[in-house]
């Protein structure tokens, strides 16, 4: 029992070492620049999680390790005599992160629960815990950025070559859509309007206006025609003068006059023949004047009817002319109605293609200020510095020797 005793005292005093857990406490956010632009706060707590659970990894990382390892030194040896200058290799950064660092969350909580982590390193020294955990910080932030840069690097060279595909694709679409209305020539207007529910069609509307005008003309030498028949028959029968139609009348205040000058000598003779014999002066009179208003009407109806051959021909004119507009607007509709349908879906490409060019830029932009602030902040917030447990782990040379 004395041998043991004293192995025991031995050891305590010459070889055992507490070991110490400088703790480091930290606030992991996400990426302020993003699609949803959420300021740094995680949309769920799975992303919080698997955030925590990538600083865990990277944290434990050989890399980041060797890193720390190399920026605080070799621990000193020979009670402080000799420090070496070697520095480490990945398998010791290897097992230093397999036996002395851990990231884990507040006591009693998992991770993902809160945004709050701790970073504990173990070592003997307590000078030496609190170096490494802050050392095993700055190199888990570098690393943490390198991997952000070159996430967005890669992010930014996949959207650079969708920007040049879709900036191809429109400029295709849009020479199609040149092509198309190079051949519509002045028609353009229509054919736009013919794809635009808010604007109108300027030969549909002159179509319109033609045909109106086309319906006036038909009617109007429909007229000039009965006029003319009503004033031949009149000129071929003396008797009917009197029918001459009232739309001629209408238009001619004399014919109009004189029409109603024979009516009334015609009933005046006709009263006079009841009274008296046809040779009486009266009757006579009667007649002479009755005559003089027919010979009157039928030199003003050889007016009337040499005009209205010169209004008809004008007016069959003016059809042929309307007919001819109405035509060429027709054919002019058909061939714009013959390219609206390739038209349409060649408009409908270029506005689709420019809105993913649009979206694209827009996200390559958020990409490029990704990778800008990746260099310029960290997604990790340091709660103070790292501090010591209150006591080493395991039983301390105190307890041993006591």
């Amino acid at each position: 029992a004395v041998v043991f005793t004293a192995l025991g005292l031995c050891y305590a005093v010459l070889l055992k070492r507490d070991t110490w857990v400088a703790s480091q406490g930290m606030i992991v956010r996400d990426e302020a620049t993003g699609a949803v632009m959420r300021l740094g706060r995680f949309e769920s707590q799975t992303q919080m999680k698997a955030a925590q659970e990538t600083d865990l990894e990277t944290a434990q990382s050989s890399v980041v390790v060797q890193d720390a390892l190399n920026a605080v030194g070799s621990n000193p040896k020979f009670f402080g005599l000799w420090k070496s200058d070697q520095p480490f290799s990945l398998s010791e950064a290897e097992s230093f992160a397999r036996d002395c660092v851990k990231v884990r969350a507040p006591r009693g909580a998992e991770l993902g629960t809160t945004e709050v982590i701790y970073l504990d390193v173990k070592n003997g020294s307590q000078d030496r815990a609190l170096l490494l955990a802050a050392a095993l910080c700055d190199s888990l932030e570098k690393q943490l950025q390198k991997v952000r840069q070159q996430r967005a690097e890669g992010i930014i060279r996949e959207l650079e070559a969708a920007v040049a595909v879709a900036q191809a694709d429109l400029d295709s679409s849009t020479k199609k859509m040149e092509q198309i209305e190079v051949a519509a020539g002045v028609d353009l207007a229509d054919l736009r309007g013919l794809t635009d529910a808010n604007t109108g069609s300027t030969n549909r509307l002159m179509l319109d206006l033609v045909r109106d005008d086309l319906r006036k003309a038909e009617i109007e030498l429909q007229n000039h025609r009965d006029n003319q028949t009503s004033t031949q028959a009149a000129l071929d029968n003396s008797t009917l003068l009197l029918q001459v139609t009232d739309q001629l009348a209408d238009t001619q205040p004399a014919i109009r006059k004189l029409r109603e000058g024979l009516a009334d000598a015609t009933i005046q003779t006709a009263q006079l023949q009841g009274k008296y014999s046809d040779q009486h002066p009266e009757v006579l009179t009667a007649l002479n004047t009755e005559e003089q208003f027919r010979q009157n009407l039928r030199n003003e109806l050889l007016a009337v009817q040499v005009a209205l051959v010169g209004s008809i021909e004008l007016c069959e004119k003016r059809m042929t002319k309307l007919l001819q507009q109405e035509e060429e607007l027709g054919k002019r509709l058909n061939r714009l109605a013959d390219i609206r349908a390739d038209y349409t879906n060649v408009v409908s490409e270029v506005r689709a293609r420019s809105d993913e060019l649009q979206r694209t830029r827009r996200e390559l932009t958020l990409a490029t200020a990704a990778r800008d602030a990746a260099g310029a902040s960290s997604l990790i917030t340091r709660l103070n510095q790292p501090v010591l447990g209150d006591k080493p782990l395991g039983p301390s040379r105190k307890t041993i020797i006591g």
